[in-house]
């Protein structure tokens, strides 16, 4: 996410107008403020703001405290991520009650597609003659996505994770939510239900696709 070189700002993945669209929102929030950012939005002339907006207000926030844009970009997703995998797990593991296929379920998620890549992925590591890590490292082939070879999956770790960042706080918020659903389904308690209410309640601020969901 904008790793800067000498001739400018790159970022893995499929960013493209998205992350120029974030990095536009995140600078308003901190130039012009919260409610002057939602009466008017800075890329549509005349346009009310309508964007779920809390990721990107979380990040102006870190950056009024002194991270870089960089590591306001980030810190939030990798912590969001990180209680992501843990709510997979716990989730999977109340659903099923299997500990091993708990354990699966977070690498069936991340890897998505990307398994049909590992042996044009092998072949070109066996053909580079370098190390695995330093093969990597300058690695410029997408192979969950290839169309040359045939592959066609959009692997979730490349195409959403670092330019749709809506979409990792809306996984968390709306796992909650279902997470206490289904604890609701299985023991009762009304406090349950007002917890999956509250959550999905704030959906809309955070990743529309994902109140969508939880609310069908």
């Amino acid at each position: 996410m904008i790793y800067p070189k000498a001739d400018g700002w790159y970022s893995g993945g499929s960013a493209w107008g998205d992350l120029a669209g974030h990095l536009s929102f995140i600078n308003s929030f901190k130039e012009r403020g919260l409610s002057a950012t939602l009466s008017q939005n800075p890329i549509f002339d005349r346009s009310a703001f309508s964007y779920p907006f809390a990721a990107d207000y979380l990040s102006a926030l870190l950056t009024e405290i002194g991270l870089s844009l960089r590591s306001a970009l980030i810190l939030p997703s990798f912590v969001f991520l990180l209680v992501l995998t843990a709510l997979i797990y716990f989730l999977t593991l109340k659903m099923t009650r299997s500990r091993s296929g708990a354990f699966i379920a977070p690498f069936i998620f991340f890897f998505n597609g990307s398994i049909f890549g590992l042996w044009p992925f092998w072949r070109d590591l066996q053909k580079s003659g370098v190390g695995l890590w330093k093969f990597l490292g300058a690695m410029t082939r997408q192979y969950g996505y290839a169309p040359e070879l045939n592959i066609h999956f959009s692997n979730i770790a490349a195409d959403f994770m670092p330019a749709q960042r809506t979409f990792i706080f809306g996984f968390v918020v709306g796992l909650a939510a279902v997470y206490f659903l289904w604890s609701y389904w299985e023991s009762g308690g009304r406090a349950k239900l007002f917890y999956a209410g509250f959550l999905t309640a704030i959906l809309p601020l955070v990743h529309t696709h994902s109140f969508v969901t939880v609310s069908m």
